[in-house]
């Protein structure tokens, strides 16, 4: 009974949009696969119950991690919303795919990790990034939509690395957006304007800098304003690497010469 008791406390705090954070990792309890669903969650390290809603985005922790591809096609996905930070973690394999046109919006200060796994928009809206908040791809995360628009706008920061890519539609970054580098990674789609003049402006960055010259960390293929117009970074290896490199390089032609 007392197991009982704590399930029903849990999914009320979460159905009456308490201001108290909560820790919510993806189980697939109800078989469905489906986001929304108290029951496809541990909350608190308890099993939720149920198909009741998910009714605030607000303050909670969301992690996915057991290589399921889940579908978060039922809601409007506005993480941190109301104005109190939360995080979404994908990753292990683990995918959300969201099929219809539902927005999902990562605001106030909250933070979306792509960490191995896959955010996949199959039908338009956008990807939204609002309000000094954050979005983390790594270890070879993808972040698609090649039907949807990806905005970063109002101080937010997207981060890549570990060979990640983005495929959308569209970007939008206004003057206070950065997406930093600090490996390599990919962004592909139409841009409103070149990525040349985006490193220019500070938006585009490698290592959280726009110093040195574009060509220093940064490619382009495709054509501008095409969907197929694609940046590619590259990691430059620190300067100790490439000394050991060039050792190990002399050591095999004075070896070769003996």
């Amino acid at each position: 009974m007392k197991l009982n008791t704590t399930i029903i406390l849990a999914a009320a705090s979460l159905s009456m949009g308490s201001a108290q954070a909560a820790t919510l990792v993806w189980n697939n309890g109800n078989t469905n696969l489906l986001f929304n669903q108290q029951g496809n969650w541990d909350i608190d390290g308890t099993p939720g119950t149920g198909t009741t809603a998910l009714a605030t985005f607000d303050s909670n922790t969301y992690t996915i991690s057991n290589g399921d591809t889940v579908n978060g096609s039922s809601v409007n996905m506005n993480i941190g919303k109301s104005g109190s930070p939360a995080s979404l973690t994908i990753n292990n394999g683990s995918e959300l795919n969201v099929t219809t046109t539902h927005w999902t919006q990562i605001r106030n200060g909250s933070t979306m990790t792509v960490d191995g796994g896959t955010y996949n928009r199959t039908s338009g809206n956008r990807l939204q990034v609002h309000t000094t908040s954050f979005l983390v791809a790594t270890n070879g995360a993808t972040i698609q939509g090649q039907a949807s628009l990806f905005d970063v706008i109002t101080s937010s920061t997207v981060t890549i690395d570990g060979g990640s890519s983005f495929d959308f539609l569209d970007y939008n970054f206004d003057s206070t957006a950065k997406i930093n580098f600090t490996g390599d990674g990919t962004m592909k789609g139409e841009t409103t304007s070149t990525w040349e003049a985006l490193y220019t402006a500070g938006i585009l960055q490698y290592d959280g800098s726009s110093g040195g010259t574009f060509a220093d960390n940064f490619s382009t293929s495709g054509t501008f304003g095409d969907a197929s117009y694609t940046l590619t970074a590259t990691a430059v290896p620190e300067p100790s690497s490439t000394a050991l490199l060039g050792l190990g390089g002399l050591a095999l032609i004075l070896r070769r010469r003996k």
